[in-house]
């Protein structure tokens, strides 16, 4: 059966070892059955400052591009990936791991980046956005 083309940039990050060990190592509070990266929202329970950071992923557009035959082959994903951090260090260190990531293992490339700071929740949030082509036979 095919793989949504989402499901396979999140199970990316999501499978990712040393990103995993890297996250808990900054986290104050460990869950060993979190990783603590999440698609489309956050559990409320985790949105509190101890038990950054976390990353949060969600899919903006998907497009079937076509060739001149009019035979679609490949899917066109723009996704987001934030990461919730509490100081702008760990935000940097953790965004630069992931581009480099998405870049050199899945040819993915950010097309914009911004950072903000969430007075309610006391996180720091790097949005990033990402635009990578995805062969229809490699799902």
């Amino acid at each position: 059966m095919a793989k949504d083309p989402f499901l396979q940039v999140y199970d990316a990050l999501n499978n990712d070892v040393e990103l995993a060990e890297m996250l808990d190592s900054m986290r104050k509070i460990n869950e060993d059955d979190e990783n603590f990266i999440f698609t489309h929202s956050i559990r409320e329970e985790y949105r509190k400052h101890e038990y950054a950071p976390m990353i949060r992923m969600t899919p903006i557009t998907m497009l079937e591009k076509v060739w001149n035959d009019n035979d679609s082959q490949i899917y066109e994903l723009v996704f987001s990936v934030e990461v919730f951090t509490a100081s702008i260090t760990q935000g940097f260190d953790i965004s630069t791991y992931i581009n480099k990531k998405y870049r050199h293992e899945h040819n993915c490339v950010m097309i914009n980046q911004n950072s903000q700071y969430d007075e309610l929740s006391d996180l720091y949030n790097s949005f990033m956005r990402y635009k990578i082509y995805i062969n229809k036979g490699e799902i």
